[in-house]
C-alpha cells in the first residue's frame, strides 16, 4: 500500500482545470511519476505526482478541499500486491503466483475474494473485499486466524500484526468451543491499537449454498494505547473449518460516543474455481438498499 501526500498546504485540485476531467478516478491505475491533481498555493499551481506505481487510486479529499503539508490525498495498492478490478466490478484477478479458492457474495452490497500464494507461509491467505465502487479492505490471517495484516484501500492505511498476551488460535475454538485473544498492531502511520475479545461456538449448523458452517458468538473491543474504547462489535459470525475462515453475520457496531448500529453481512453464494460467479467482483445483493461504504470485515477477518 502507498500513500500519495500532499508536498504543500494549500488548496487540493482534481483536474488541471474545471472543465477539464480528473488526473485521476477512484479506481485507476497510477504509474511512477503520473500527475493525481495540483496544489494552489497563492494563485501558484504544484503537480502532485505518484513516486510508486500502483492500482485501485482512492482520493481522501474531494476536489478544491483545503490541506496541510503531509495530508494523505490518495491511496493505492503497490503494484503486484493485488490485481486490482474495475471500480464498478469486473473480474478479480490475483497476485501473480496467487490462486482464489472461492469467491463469497455477501449482503450489505459486499463480495470477497479469498486466495493464496504459493510463496507465502502454509495456511497463510487473503481476503479483498469490495463493495459497489470497487475494492475497500484487504486483510491477511494465517493458519489460525490471527491477523497477520490488513490494508484499508479507501484512506490508503495499513496495519500489522506487532504483539500478543494471548494469541488468537482457531484450533483452540475449534477442540474447545471458545478462544479468547489479546493481541495489538500498529498502522504505517505509528499509530498502536489494541483488540481484546473471544470467540464462542454457539453448537449451531448451518448450510448456505451447499457449504457447511458452524455459527459463533464473538465480542471484540478495539482500543488505543492507554485503554479508551474506539469501537466495539459483537454478534455473530460463521466460519468453516476446512477453509479457517469466519465470515460476517449479524452483528452491532458501537463507536466511541456510544451510538450503535447493526448490520448483516452473511454470505449468500459461494463460487469456487470452474463455478458460475467464480472471481466476479460485482456485488450481488442489498445493494439497492445500501449507500454507505462498508465497514471492514469484523471479528477474525481483519482489523
Amino acid at each position: 500500500m502507498t500513500q500519495i501526500l500532499s508536498p504543500l498546504p494549500g488548496t487540493f485540485y482534481r483536474a488541471p482545470s474545471p472543465d477539464k476531467p480528473p488526473y485521476k478516478a477512484d479506481g485507476d491505475s497510477v504509474a511512477v511519476g503520473e500527475v493525481i491533481g495540483l496544489i494552489e498555493v497563492m494563485k501558484s499551481f504544484h503537480e502532485v505526482k505518484a513516486e510508486v506505481a500502483g492500482a485501485n487510486v482512492r482520493f481522501a479529499v474531494d476536489n478544491e478541499e483545503p490541506v496541510m503539508a503531509g495530508a494523505v490525498l490518495a491511496g493505492a495498492v503497490l503494484a503486484g500486491a493485488v490485481a486490482g478490478p474495475a471500480a464498478s466490478g469486473g473480474k478479480f484477478a490475483p497476485p501473480a503466483g496467487c490462486e482464489v479458492y472461492v469467491t463469497v457474495q455477501l449482503r450489505s452490497c459486499q463480495v470477497s475474494q479469498h486466495y493464496r500464494c504459493a510463496s507465502e507461509p502454509e495456511g497463510y491467505q487473503w481476503a479483498v473485499y469490495s463493495d459497489g465502487e470497487g475494492p475497500y479492505f484487504m486483510s491477511q490471517t494465517d493458519a489460525e486466524t490471527r491477523w497477520v495484516d490488513s490494508i484499508d484501500l479507501f484512506i490508503g492505511e495499513r496495519d500489522r500484526l506487532i504483539s500478543e498476551a494471548d494469541p488468537a488460535s482457531f484450533t483452540t475454538l475449534i477442540s474447545g468451543g471458545r478462544d479468547d485473544f489479546d493481541f495489538r498492531t500498529q498502522s504505517d502511520r505509528g499509530e498502536i491499537r489494541r483488540y481484546v475479545g473471544h470467540d464462542v461456538l454457539t453448537g449451531e449448523r448451518v448450510t448456505i449454498d451447499g457449504v457447511e458452517l458452524e455459527r459463533t458468538r464473538f465480542d471484540l473491543m478495539a482500543m488505543t494505547e492507554d485503554g479508551t474504547m474506539i469501537w466495539r462489535r459483537k454478534g455473530q459470525q460463521l466460519i468453516n473449518r476446512d477453509w479457517r475462515v469466519f465470515f460476517g453475520d449479524r452483528e452491532i457496531f458501537e463507536n466511541d460516543a456510544g451510538e450503535q448500529s447493526e448490520g448483516i453481512d452473511t454470505p449468500v453464494l459461494f463460487a469456487a474455481p470452474g463455478e458460475p460467479g467464480y472471481l466476479d467482483n460485482t456485488p450481488a445483493y442489498d445493494c439497492d438498499v445500501v449507500t454507505a461504504q462498508a465497514l471492514p470485515p469484523s471479528g477474525r477477518n481483519g482489523s
